[in-house]
């Protein structure tokens, strides 16, 4: 918990939201757990959907309401394939249209979307190229409908992108080398070829725009939302001469995984209105409401565990 000075005492920052939020924690274990007794193994079906009921709740509850939360597909116009379904929208639904909006699932506008989740009840070699996979086909119409330079006035933010599970992980080695397994296999597609050359060219800017733009193609973060002890993040490290793609575990001592998605979701909505409620968004990070400083909270990467993404060495086209 952070403190501040006021009157030669020590006061703590936020103290009964951070109590209010870290209970969302403790309620995603509590009802997963609920439900997957309930049900048992032979009802994984059920027990998806209502894992990403829970989580489509918490967030209906934080965002605003002109923000949606749907199940569904990013439509490609003929441009490019419609994306693959998608577990998670998060999606302006005030300024934006749906192209079809039924009872269980939408069809979205790409310039529409803030957000998308792919949920898994675990992380094996199967589900994690699954995640990824849907994750690329949003990808691929993003790398069409919303690549303005970034020092335009018709600049989007990228689509943040997250995998989150209900199995907690010590082995982050294993999930790291799947992760780059899949992605390798992703290169190996020359349908994929331009997505790669705009990455690699993105990977050439400077730091600031490396870190924004390099959400276009990798999820921002991948955790587990039952003990919520568990997440790996992915951000661009420099390098002698360039930026590169990097993964790397986190230790979750500061703030838990649950807290960072949350506060990185919030962020997204933010950056997309272009409108800042900084006093809730930083509570979920312990950050101070007025000064935004979260000192600390990068110490949570373990560097030393991290992995470059190879292909997509950007001295190579």
């Amino acid at each position: 918990m952070l403190y501040y000075q006021r009157d030669n005492k020590e006061e703590i920052i936020q103290e009964a939201f951070r109590n209010y939020t870290k209970t969302y924690s403790k309620f995603f274990k509590n009802s997963a757990d609920r439900i997957f007794n309930l049900l048992g193994k032979k009802a994984n079906y059920y027990s998806g959907i209502f894992r990403e009921g829970l989580i489509k709740d918490v967030l209906k509850e934080f965002l605003p309401d002109s923000v949606s939360v749907d199940t569904g597909f990013i439509y490609g116009f003929g441009k490019t394939e419609n994306s693959k379904q998608i577990d998670i929208i998060i999606w302006d639904s005030t300024d934006f249209a749906a192209i079809y909006r039924g009872s269980d699932f939408v069809i979205v506008p790409p310039e529409a979307v803030i957000s998308i989740i792919s949920v898994k009840s675990k992380l094996n070699k199967k589900e994690i190229a699954d995640a990824i996979n849907n994750i690329w086909s949003v990808t691929k119409i993003e790398d069409i409908f919303r690549n303005k330079p970034i020092d335009s006035n018709e600049f989007e933010y990228p689509i943040k992108k997250f995998i989150v599970c209900y199995q907690n992980y010590n082995n982050h080695e294993r999930i790291i080398n799947n992760i780059l397994a899949s992605y390798d296999e992703i290169l190996k597609n020359p349908n994929n070829d331009k997505c790669l050359k705009d990455a690699k060219n993105v990977l050439k800017m400077g730091t600031k725009e490396v870190n924004i733009l390099l959400e276009r193609y990798f999820p921002i973060m991948i955790c587990d939302l039952k003990e919520s002890k568990f997440s790996l993040r992915i951000f661009s490290i420099q390098g002698e001469t360039l930026h590169r793609p990097f993964i790397c575990p986190q230790r979750n001592r500061i703030s838990m995984a649950f807290d960072k998605m949350m506060f990185e979701i919030l962020m997204s909505v933010a950056n997309f209105r272009k409108k800042y409620t900084w006093s809730s968004i930083c509570a979920w990070l312990d950050c101070d409401p007025v000064f935004r400083g979260r000192p600390g909270d990068a110490m949570e990467n373990i560097l030393s565990a991290g992995k470059d993404f190879d292909g997509f060495d950007s001295t190579k086209q």
